[in-house]
């Protein structure tokens, strides 16, 4: 049995002190990205879950993958260019198969508004090179129209009318 607990600690004096201002049980955490221009927003992923933080409460901003389906992988992007808006790259199985580690899809989600709601990008460009230990993601720095994704090779795409289309390795 899975017996991982993750938790999230918060040090406001450079480190002498911290607090644990998140537990999750059974889980790992993934990726933690801070809202740019505003170091009291968080946002987490990990197993089954996507987070935001806003200095007092967790909300949870995990996208529409279906109701049949759960979280394996999440990498979350933002950038300085649109500090509200924010990507999602999950990978997730289907929960009602009797071999649901066969059954791995990896989504695209843009939301421009924190998490409240999203958009799902067309998953057909998802290279098979990225996966639960290999997943790394990123908006470009300078157009938030590019992202990139990495597992075993770099890609860039271009997001255009809500597909994205693959630029090749930059």
């Amino acid at each position: 049995e899975y017996n991982s607990r993750a938790f999230v600690a918060l040090s406001v004096n450079r480190g002498a002190d911290w607090d644990t201002i998140h537990f999750i049980n059974k889980s790992e955490i993934f990726d933690i990205e801070f809202k740019p221009g505003n170091p009291d927003i968080l946002y987490i992923s990990g197993g089954n879950f996507v987070k935001r933080f806003d200095g007092q409460d967790w909300i949870d901003i995990k996208p529409p993958i279906g109701s049949n389906r759960a979280i394996n992988r999440a990498e979350i992007a933002v950038t300085s260019h649109n500090p509200e808006m924010l990507m999602i790259l999950c990978q997730s199985y289907d929960t009602t198969s009797t071999s649901p580690h066969t059954t791995y899809v990896t989504q695209l989600y843009r939301s421009n508004n924190m998490g409240d709601d999203y958009q799902e990008i067309t998953d057909s460009f998802i290279p098979h090179q990225i996966g639960y230990w290999k997943m790394e993601f990123e908006i470009s720095p300078t157009d938030t129209n590019f992202i990139y994704i990495g597992g075993f090779y770099v890609n860039k795409y271009l997001i255009s009318n809500n597909d994205a289309i693959n630029q090749g390795i930059p």
